[in-house]
This record gives C-alpha cells, sequence and structure tokens, in this order.
C-alpha cells in the first residue's frame, strides 16, 4: 500500500522541479552571459523579457540612501542587450532595491529632472505611490550621458564590435509601492516616427510591471519588441562576447562593421574627427 504514495510523492517532487522559475539573479550574473530564461530577478522583483537572445552586457550597485530609522537598500541594476547583424537593436536596463524595506510615504518626483521627453506622464500616480512614465529621443552622444550603467553598456558594445544605432527612442518607467521601487530604461532604434509605436509598447510595459510590484502577478512581462525594432536587419544570434582585454575577444569583424563602428565612435565623440578620417582611410585602403 506504500509504494503508490511514494510514486505519487515523487511525481510531486518532479512535478515541482519542472515548475520552478529559474530566474537570472543579481549575484550570480555574469556580464556576457546569454540570459537563458528571460528573466532577471531583483530582490522580490521578477521582470520577463521579450523573446530573443539577449545579453548582459553590464550590472551595476548603487550604494542605498536612508529613511528615517531606516537604511534603504543598495540599487541593483541588469543592463541586457539585444544585437541585429553588428547593431546592438535593444537595450533594456531593469533596476531595483536588494531587499524590500518599510516606507509608508514616498516623496520622491521620479519625472522632476526629465526636461527632454516626446510623451511624459504620471500614469496612476498617488502620493503613496510616485510613478513616472517617459518617451524620449536620444541623439548621438546622449546615451552614454544617461548613467555610468549607459557607459558601461557603450563600452561593452565597443569592445566587441557592436555599433550602437543613432537615433534611438528611449522608454522610462519608475513605480514606487510600499517597500519597493523598480525603473525601466528600454532603448529601441528608431527615430520620432517610431515614438506612437515606442509609446504604446511602453504603457503595456507599465500595466505588467505594475501588476508585479503590487503583487498582483509574481512575473512582469514585457511585451515583444515593437515591429520597428524587431525588424532592424536579418535576425542573427550572438554567442556571447568576452570582455575587453580578454584573451579570446572577438575578432574584428568586417571592413563594413569596422566602418560603422568607427562612425559610432565618431559620433560619441569617443575619438576627434582626425583619428576617425585617419583610421577611415586605413580601413578603405585595407579593401
Amino acid at each position: 500500500m506504500k509504494k503508490p504514495c511514494l510514486a505519487f510523492g515523487a511525481a510531486i517532487v518532479l512535478a515541482a522541479q519542472f515548475s520552478t522559475v529559474h530566474a537570472t539573479e543579481f549575484k550570480t550574473a555574469v556580464v556576457g552571459q546569454v540570459i537563458a530564461d528571460r528573466t532577471l530577478t531583483i530582490g522580490k522583483l521578477s521582470m520577463q523579457l521579450p523573446s530573443g537572445e539577449w545579453i548582459l552586457a553590464a550590472k551595476a550597485q548603487v550604494g542605498g540612501g536612508s529613511q528615517p530609522n531606516m537604511p534603504a537598500p543598495p540599487l541593483h541594476r541588469f543592463a541586457v542587450v539585444q544585437v541585429r547583424d553588428k547593431t546592438i537593436s535593444a537595450v533594456i536596463m531593469f533596476s531595483g532595491p536588494a531587499w524590500s524595506y518599510a516606507v509608508t510615504q514616498w516623496s520622491d518626483e521620479p519625472c522632476k529632472n526629465v526636461t527632454s521627453y516626446i510623451v511624459k506622464s504620471t500614469l496612476n500616480q498617488t502620493r503613496a505611490m510616485p510613478e513616472c512614465f517617459v518617451v524620449a529621443n536620444l541623439n548621438a552622444g546622449a546615451f552614454e550621458a544617461l548613467s555610468d550603467t549607459h557607459k558601461e553598456v557603450a563600452r561593452w558594445a565597443h569592445s566587441n564590435s557592436y555599433a550602437l544605432p543613432v537615433p534611438m527612442l528611449q522608454v522610462h518607467h519608475t513605480k514606487y509601492h510600499k517597500g519597493d521601487y523598480f525603473r525601466l530604461n528600454a532603448h529601441f532604434a528608431g527615430g520620432l516616427d517610431s515614438a506612437p509605436a515606442a509609446e504604446a509598447w511602453g504603457r503595456e510595459a507599465a500595466s505588467s510591471l505594475t501588476a508585479m510590484i503590487t503583487r498582483a502577478t509574481p512575473l512582469g512581462q514585457l511585451p515583444e519588441l515593437p515591429a520597428f525594432a524587431s525588424t532592424l536587419g536579418a535576425t542573427q544570434p550572438v554567442a556571447a562576447q568576452p570582455m575587453a582585454g580578454s584573451a579570446t575577444a572577438a575578432a574584428p569583424g568586417s571592413a563594413e562593421a569596422r566602418l560603422r563602428q568607427l562612425k559610432s565612435l565618431l559620433d560619441s565623440k569617443l575619438i576627434t574627427p582626425e583619428e576617425y578620417e585617419g583610421k577611415r582611410k586605413k580601413i578603405v585602403d585595407e579593401m
């Protein structure tokens, strides 16, 4: 009579194993790895990325502030990228606190420093739940100026011969709730004509992430990439690349890719026009 019980118990264990979401957590994530499960977890918050191959290009820990009688936890931030034809077509950054903590009322205004935007909204903001939603257009060099993590992504891209697109659209969403908050920064290759599609994508993402942070659902799911971003060139899955300085660094690409990368460096003001022209001539002479 005991054997069926044992078999039933084993079945429960196996079912539990196969139903577990093996999310990529901040403390174990390694820059350069492919996010195989497409799920990022920070503290009690989990977000699932759109379909496709995503590579971790940067991660950062920013020291926490303080609340009355309660130190605030540090901020953890992931930055993942999707690559098509040696160009980064999408960058998604997900930030949140390392752990939840007791906050009864927020005084922060997430959008107070946003001065350049196409769309700006506080959505369903309340005094206890500050919220910010922004769609902005980024020109050459503006991406790296947003934060140190954006600079890290740019350095990772340059070291692996990936070009950052110009122009680029940014979708930003921040929401605070009790002891948690998150910040989403999504960047897509595209111009002003694609802003309505980026806004529609961002509002759908905001709805799902709001359900996550209010605990209506355990997992926030980002919608599929907007059509203008997902059709940049033919899809080319890219294996994880080592950081600059590694003995197995990626070999230089084609002349076309090198010229595009060189132009990106010039646009980002990382090299002078004279350096650009000299290197451009050398690549052309080698063709």
